[in-house]
């Protein structure tokens, strides 16, 4: 009897474990499911955006150059585009008009307009 009962607590146990180690797989998969569910969900929208005339007017203007008849296109050399905004800033200050020291004298001022 005592054999029987101890028997039995093994099977069981063997039984908790496996289904413990079932329901961990099922959680596991799941989770990638829902993953995947995100993943196909993302690519729709990419593929929406693919097809859309607003990609396509992006596209052509970045890999063909092309531009609206209506508008007006300005070319703003860049020597590296990980500090665009610097550069700008620089170039935007060296069209800035100089400020000119007016309690000079007019001859002084002829002077460092004509040494420089």
């Amino acid at each position: 009897m005592i054999v029987l009962v101890f028997y039995t607590f093994i099977m069981l146990g063997k039984s908790v474990w496996a289904n413990f180690q079932l329901q961990k797989q099922t959680d596991l998969i799941k989770a990638k499911i829902e993953e995947v569910k995100t993943q196909n969900n993302n690519l729709g929208n990419l593929i929406l955006y693919y097809k859309s005339d607003s990609f396509r007017e992006v596209e052509a203007r970045r890999k063909l150059g092309l531009k609206r008849p209506d508008e007006k296109v300005m070319n703003v050399p860049v020597q590296k585009f990980d500090n665009f905004n610097a550069e700008i800033e620089a170039q935007k200050n060296n069209l800035a008009p100089k400020i000119i020291d007016t309690k000079s004298s007019n001859p002084s001022m002829w002077w460092q307009y004509l040494t420089k």
